[in-house]
Order: structure tokens, then sequence, then C-alpha cells
């Protein structure tokens, strides 16, 4: 638990109502929901943010000149589109989007209820809370990147905190689970359940937990390797909670995935932020050593570095296979999966009207995966992801953009490996009134990787 609450800190310190919460199998009652105070949190998150904004960030100010004439301007205008710089819309505005999923989560609504919270949440702080017209682009990023950002930090909070615990321990589980999820951690404390000592959530036993930390180096180049290579440090955090083929999965986020990467000597330090949330599923029949289903994810997309520029909001759907028993030290995992992108983010090369370096569309895209593991461990990783986005605001486009990777670990102890990945980022960018551009940017990253 220590470990995980390690790990889980690193992730946190970067960083209209609706049905109550379901109960698990194993609970007698579902949790009271309180709605009110879910929305007046809301409305204090927004409050604290503005004020910020208003008074202390350099660079705010004028923006956030809010009142009868500003509100009713936004009222009168409705959605547009905003300037911002690529990691506020796409980082900074999902995380602000969490808050408000986790006030209505912490406040027994479940993950659907919550979600209707968090686009209340956006809208409140789009209309009321700038004195610039809305944005479009900010309302579904902050809504639904903050349902991704917001399910998966309920959940780890979860299981850091421990009701039973007392003294020092109890102390950190707190601690850790605050910073993980603030809103929850901030209930916790208005309703004493922050000292109370209780039974943990039945949620709190609902699949393994697994962090997996990598610490190394990673190198990027131009068209080719070894030209203009830029080598920096790289540390990865890999957060998974129970596994897709696990005999129970009941609600969403029963199963997910997520994966941050921090990177030294690049355009911005939190370089990647995925989260990958399974909605539902259907198991197909499969032979004596294999397994089969049909799921549905829910995806949160931010890359963000010096060879790739996407984020974006998707749905994916997709057949993953198993082979091998439960009880062999071997096996493949093996995932097909198609998406729709509801709405996409990536780089331009020619100036707009918009003043962003980026655009903005819808799209689609598709995900070829096989892993080759041994107790866990994934030996050797094959990847390859397509994404096209069709640009709607910005500059007349399409942009046809994938990701391919090859992994290799070698492991030296139970809990250690030595790990090399090779990657290649390709994109063709096609302009409507400008020479289409093609870019190629291979990476290499060595480093080793251990559960912590």
């Amino acid at each position: 638990m220590r470990r995980l609450l390690v790990a889980a800190l690193a992730l946190g310190l970067f960083a209209a109502p609706a049905r109550a919460q379901e109960p698990a199998a194993s609970d007698t009652t579902a949790p009271k929901t309180h709605a009110l105070r879910a929305l007046g949190e809301i409305t204090l998150v927004n409050t604290i943010v503005w004020s910020y904004n208003r008074y202390i960030r350099e660079g705010g100010g004028e923006g956030f000149k809010i009142g009868w004439k500003s509100w009713n301007n936004s009222l009168e205008n409705g959605f547009d589109w905003d300037p911002n710089n690529f990691s506020t819309n796409q980082y900074a505005h999902p995380y602000h989007g969490s808050l408000y999923f986790n006030a209505a989560r912490s406040n027994g609504f479940d993950y659907w209820g919550s979600t209707g919270f968090a686009f209340i949440g956006s809208f409140q702080w789009e209309f009321f809370g700038e004195a610039r017209h809305p944005s479009i682009n900010d309302w579904v990023n902050t809504s639904m990147g903050g349902v991704a950002l917001g399910e998966m930090t309920h959940r780890l909070a979860t299981r850091v905190r421990d009701n039973t615990a007392s003294g020092s321990g109890r102390f950190w589980s707190e601690f850790g689970g605050f910073a993980i999820d603030p809103v929850g951690g901030f209930n916790r404390l208005v309703t004493g359940d922050m000292f109370k000592h209780q039974p943990n959530p039945a949620e709190r036993e609902l699949g393994r937990v697994s962090v997996v930390g990598t610490f190394g180096t990673r190198t990027t180049y131009e068209g080719h390797v070894p030209i203009a290579d830029t080598t920096g440090w790289c540390a990865q955090l890999q957060f998974k909670l129970g596994d897709a083929f696990q005999e129970r999965f009941e609600r969403p986020y029963d199963f997910f995935s997520a994966y941050v990467r921090l990177n030294g000597n690049d355009v911005a330090t939190l370089s990647q932020v995925d989260v990958s949330g399974m909605l539902a599923r259907k198991r197909m029949e499969g032979g004596g050593n294999s397994e089969h289903m049909l799921a549905v994810f829910q995806n949160y997309d931010y890359l963000n570095n010096r060879a790739f520029e996407l984020g974006g909001q998707a749905i994916s759907a997709g057949l993953l296979s198993r082979f091998g028993t439960s009880e062999s030290r071997y096996r493949v995992d093996t995932v097909l999966s198609l998406n729709g992108i509801i709405l996409g983010a990536t780089k331009s090369d020619y100036p707009n009207q918009t003043a962003r370096s980026y655009d903005y569309g819808p799209g689609y895209g598709a995900r070829l995966g096989v892993a080759f593991k041994r107790d866990d461990w994934e030996l050797l990783r094959l990847s390859h992801q397509e994404f096209v986005i069709h640009s709607i605001n910005g500059t007349k486009s399409n942009h046809y953009l994938s990701l391919s990777s090859v992994g290799v670990s070698l492991p030296l102890h139970n809990n250690l490996v030595l790990d090399a990945e090779y990657q290649l980022y390709l994109a063709n960018r096609h302009y409507a009134d400008f020479p289409d551009v093609a870019q190629r940017s291979p990476q290499l990253l060595f480093g080793a990787r251990t559960r912590l």
C-alpha cells in the first residue's frame, strides 16, 4: 500500500442531479446522494479558480472581469472556439473537469450520474467564470476529459485511503487520497469520514491495483536515427485496476489502465497522460487455452512532446483476446480496436485566424496491440495506432497520424527488468490552402522498470 501511495502521489501532485451509485453485490444499501452539496462544491471550485486567474495569475486579470454584462454577452453569443495553448486546453481543462466529476462522485453519485455534473460545472465556468465567449472545445474537453480523469483518480484515491487504519498510517493514507482526489478529500473532512474508524467501501476491494514505474532516458530524432538527436531523462508510471478478463465486472472502470510520462529536455515536462476505462464488455466463446471478449472503452489522450502533439476524447470498441491458461507463467494478450474521436487536437504547420498552433476536429482511428508476457511482465510488446482528424476549426486540413512501437524487457529480478523501446511517430498533414507536410520522428527509450 505504501508503494501504491508513493506512485499515486506522483500522479496527484502533477497534476443536473442523476441517479445514485448502484451498490456492489456485497453492499446492502446504496449511499445517500447530496446533489446540492455537489453543486455547491462545483461553484466553490470555480470561485477559487476564478479568484486565482483574476487576482494572482500573470496574464489573467482582464479576461476574468465578470459581471452582468459579460454573462449576458456569453448567453447571447453562445459557443465559440478559444485560442489557449495546447497543454491548457488538453490537460488543464480536463483536470479542472475531474474536480467537478469528483464533487458528485464523493457525494454518492455513480459514474453515470457524476458525468452530468461534469458537464454542468464546465457550463457554469464557460458562461459565468470568464469574460470571453464560452468555448465549445473547452466544454467538451473539460467535461469528457474530466470524467475520465475523475473516475480514475476517484478509484485510485479510494484504494489509497484506509478507513481501518490509525496513527501515522491513517494520516498518510488520507494525505495521499487528498493529493489524488482533492474534492473527495474535502468531503471526507467535511463529513468527518477522514477521522472515523469504519469499514472500507466495497469498491475498495474490487480488482488488484498495479503500479509500474520505468525510469531512464529518451532520445528523439528528426527524420531518422541518428539525425539531430535530443536526449533527456524520462519517467513513466503505468496504473492498472483489475484485469480485463476478471470474472467480476459490474460498473464502468472496474477495469482501467492509465499511463503518465514525464520528460526532461522537452517542450513540456508532463508529456503524456492516457486513460482507458472499460465501460462494458461481452464475453465470447473460446477454446480451452484462450479467452475472447468484445469491449467498449472511454479514452482520454494527451501527448505533448518534441515529436508529437495529439489530444482528444474518444470512445473505442474492440476485440480483446488472451492465449494461455491462468495457471501458466506465459501468455499472449492481443487487442484490435476501432475508435471514434469526438474532438481531437493536433499540431498545425501554418498560422490561422485562431492564433493557435494546432487544429480541432472529429475523427477516427484504430489500434493493434500484442504483448508476450511472463509472470505479468511484458517481455515483448508490439503496438500500432492510427488517427485521422478532420479539422473543423483552425487550418483547413486532414491529419493522418500514426504511432508504432516495439519494446523488449529483460528480467533481472522478480521486481526489476531492463527495458528498451523504439517508437516511431508519423504524420501526414494535408492542407487545403497550403503545401502538405510529412513528419517522421523516431524515439529510443532505455530504462529500468519496477513494480511500485
